[in-house]
């Protein structure tokens, strides 16, 4: 069966005991699947490879209470199977069997490509029962995989491999909406995601970890997500809440700055102005020649010009409705964040938009940052202020940020530095503020590195249950060999 077939892209299954020939090479699939709810993304990866290439699916929003369960189940599918089939076209002398997933070749070919794990970060996977839910579903899409070599989690965790460390900490989410969710980190991946020095000394401590207290929870029902120890949310109600640092909050800022200005109750920036209706898609009066006379005076043209921008915004506020749409609100952030220079008409423009900036970018900064202090704390449980110690004397916890605010380098330093503000001081404060690679998929990536942790995991479990059953048989053979002894 070749892979460019379509109809061989559910053929992929669990690596099993791996009955290997000379001329059989087998090369292990992990998928990470980034649900989020704008658009789901599938990275297929080969384990080892090392180019460290990896193959994209794309499709519409993963996101359950959005789209409904049957949509999002249909749009994850549909970007597991468009990255198979990228991955099956990069190797045109693969060929999949249904028996791989039994150990046992019987194609032609000498490369087969065989699925060790795949994870699922998704957006609005927030319980137990849902996580439940996608876990069975990513089952029947992908039929011979083996139930714990398939994860399914919220969408919060794969940016902490796409930064390069292990889901200890928090990840701040500041886009459209913001959330701050907090890991206490656990034993599971065992470290097998960062980077660092101490990755081989974190996995044996991990697998050790895991080999004392697997006996205990081996009768436990087993959880579609992935055991990270203490976790905590902060935010992430949306606008109905205020959500200070988000798209939306910024955007309604930056409508409030706007009113003041074309009201006259505050001195108007032209830059800014300017900048907010281009955000919008509004054109300005310079673009429409029919809004004033040429004979004008200036100070009219302009009474006119702001007028006229007034009455176009407000329309465009409220063209969906009784509230703008959050996204459309959202979109406005740009004319704060990272204003190119090119669009200041003066000294006393810039001197308006930075003041506006600081004012706004400010508030947002420090909303952010407590969220992410809030959510550390509660999940550390680390409550009254102490003498900071070495970092080699305090958990390695890490804040990871994501979302497109964060793209814009002056407020990402601006949340960094609120931060390290809070928590001067602090024993508990994070060991590093990181954020997630602006690369248009990093996040997908980052799930296939938390797919490759589980098969790396769940191969070490196999292995511990193989020795496990061999001491046993051991065990038995000794006692047989010792009751012949003693009849003879």
């Amino acid at each position: 069966m070749s892979c460019s077939s379509a109809s061989s892209l559910l053929f992929l299954a669990v690596a099993m005991p791996r009955a290997r020939s000379m001329a059989t090479h087998f090369h292990d699939v992990v998928l990470g699947v980034d649900g989020g709810g704008t658009g789901t993304t599938c990275a297929a990866e080969i384990v080892g490879d090392p180019s460290a290439r990896a193959w994209f699916g794309r499709s519409g929003p993963a996101n359950a209470n959005s789209v409904g369960f049957e949509t999002a189940v249909a749009n994850v599918a549909e970007a597991i199977r468009g990255a198979l089939r990228d991955a099956c076209a990069a190797h045109p002398g693969a060929r999949m069997d249904p028996l791989a997933t039994r150990g046992v070749s019987r194609c032609a070919s000498s490369k087969i490509l065989r699925l060790a794990a795949v994870f699922l970060g998704c957006a609005g996977c927030d319980d137990a029962a849902s996580r439940a839910r996608f876990h069975d579903a990513l089952r029947g899409i992908l039929p011979g995989l083996a139930p714990r070599r398939a994860r399914v989690d919220v969408d919060a965790i794969a940016p902490f491999p796409a930064a390069g460390v292990d889901p200890r900490g928090v990840v701040l989410i500041a886009g459209t909406g913001t959330v701050a969710m907090g890991f206490g980190g656990g034993s599971y991946l065992g470290g097998a995601l960062a980077a660092g020095e101490d990755l081989a000394e974190s996995a044996a401590k991990s697998e050790a970890a895991e080999s004392e207290s697997e006996s205990e929870s081996a009768d436990e029902a087993f959880s579609a997500g992935l055991p990270l120890g203490e976790r905590r949310v902060v935010a992430g109600m949306g606008p109905a809440f205020d959500d200070v640092g988000s798209g939306h909050w910024i955007g309604s800022r930056v409508l409030a700055e706007l009113a003041k200005m074309l009201d006259g109750r505050e001195e108007p920036c032209a830059s800014f102005i300017a900048r907010v209706s281009a955000c919008a898609g509004i054109a300005t009066p310079d673009e429409d020649e029919d809004v004033y006379d040429v004979h004008d005076d200036a100070r009219k043209r302009r009474r006119n010009e702001y007028s006229t921008i007034r009455s176009k915004i407000v329309e465009w506020a409220y063209a969906s409705g009784p509230a703008p749409a959050w996204d459309r609100v959202a979109a406005l952030a740009p004319a704060l964040l990272d204003p190119a220079e090119e669009t200041l008409k003066d000294a006393a423009d810039a001197v308006a938009l930075g003041r506006i900036r600081a004012k706004v970018l400010g508030e947002a900064a420090r909303g952010l940052a407590e969220s992410a202090r809030a959510a550390r704390v509660a999940t550390t449980a680390a409550r009254e202020p102490a003498p900071r110690t070495s970092s080699r004397e305090r958990p390695a916890h890490h804040l990871v940020c994501a979302g497109g605010l964060f793209a814009d380098d002056a407020f990402f330093d601006a949340v960094r530095r609120e931060l390290e503000r809070l928590d001067a001081n602090r024993a508990d404060a994070f060991a590093r503020i990181l954020r997630v690679p602006r690369e248009r998929d990093a996040i997908a990536r980052g799930a296939a590195k938390v797919a490759a942790a589980v098969a790396r995991a769940e191969d070490a479990r196999a292995r511990r249950a193989d020795a496990r059953m061999l001491a046993i048989l051991d065990a038995s053979a000794g006692r047989e060999r010792e009751g012949k002894r003693r009849r003879t």
